[in-house]
């Protein structure tokens, strides 16, 4: 497979995978304001703009390392998968610890969370673009 079908299916992939987990969001808060907490249905509006906002960012953040897997493993094999799997260690580490303490994120410090992903991956694209070129070497 070469490097552009790759990258064309792992940007399918995660288009699929972000529809799927919107799709389940949406059904759980209807489910939640329709039956549990019918008083919900007032920030109902709000919330589903959350969500999509969330997987937005989500999105965004994934792209930025989908991209820099792309450039990187041509050139340096070992940093394009161990980034990656520090930044996906590092997310699920962070999940346990909020498990594990009982402790809950306020819907902006998420929102932040992402943001801040967002940008330290952006700005590590925007070096890797300038370093490595604007087109893909050959393996």
């Amino acid at each position: 497979m070469n490097q552009q079908s790759e990258l064309s299916s792992r940007i399918a992939s995660l288009v699929r995978a972000a529809v799927v987990a919107i799709g389940i969001s949406l059904i759980a808060l209807y489910a939640y304001a329709r039956y549990i907490s019918p008083t919900a249905r007032e920030t109902a509006g709000s919330a589903v703009l959350l969500i999509l906002l969330a997987a937005v960012l989500a999105g965004l953040v994934a792209l930025n390392l989908i991209y820099f897997n792309f450039k990187m493993k041509p050139t340096h094999p070992g940093l394009a998968r161990t980034l990656p799997r520090f930044f996906a260690l590092g997310n699920v580490f962070l999940m346990f610890f909020v498990l594990l303490l009982n402790y809950r994120f306020s819907p902006r410090q998420v929102v932040f969370y992402l943001l801040a992903s967002l940008a330290i991956f952006s700005a590590l694209n925007v070096f890797v673009y300038f370093r490595f070129g604007k087109t893909p070497r050959p393996s």
